[in-house]
């Protein structure tokens, strides 16, 4: 299969393929993108990402997080992506080594191993993906 760019958002709003399936409840589009390695935390021009588009349940963020393969692409972004704070000298970013977001301290302050990574030591997660990796989605 040739690689397309999975990760490249369009030009009116910056939505990756990724973000809108996700906002059409696409979910076998969804688990393919993120299965080839689509970038979970990438914003649109709005700051709009899967984990703050609201859908009726979180059932398929949390499917689509509970069955990634591989770590992630890494987010960029200035701000915190849960809370917004704004990253400075002394506020550092952070990354969640499970879904990729960039994030605080404070939002990325659990530590799990990832053994569907092979990574048996425990490394700095979210919240959310802390409560999936704990319990998984169901």
């Amino acid at each position: 299969m040739p690689k397309y760019p999975i990760n490249t958002p369009e030009l009116q709003q910056g939505n990756t393929p990724l973000l809108l399936a996700f906002m059409r409840g696409q979910a076998p589009l969804c688990k393919v993108l993120v299965k080839n390695g689509a970038c979970l935390g990438a914003e649109n021009k709005d700051g709009v990402t899967i984990f703050n588009y609201k859908l009726a349940t979180n059932q398929l963020l949390l499917k689509l997080l509970d069955q990634l393969p591989q770590e992630s692409p890494w987010a960029t972004s200035e701000l915190c992506q849960e809370c917004g704070t704004k990253f400075t000298i002394t506020m550092r970013k952070h990354h969640c080594r499970h879904c990729g977001r960039i994030l605080c301290s404070k939002c990325s302050n659990n530590d799990i191993p990832i053994l569907k990574f092979n990574i048996n030591k425990p490394v700095r997660v979210c919240c959310v993906c802390f409560e999936v990796l704990q319990m998984g989605s169901d």
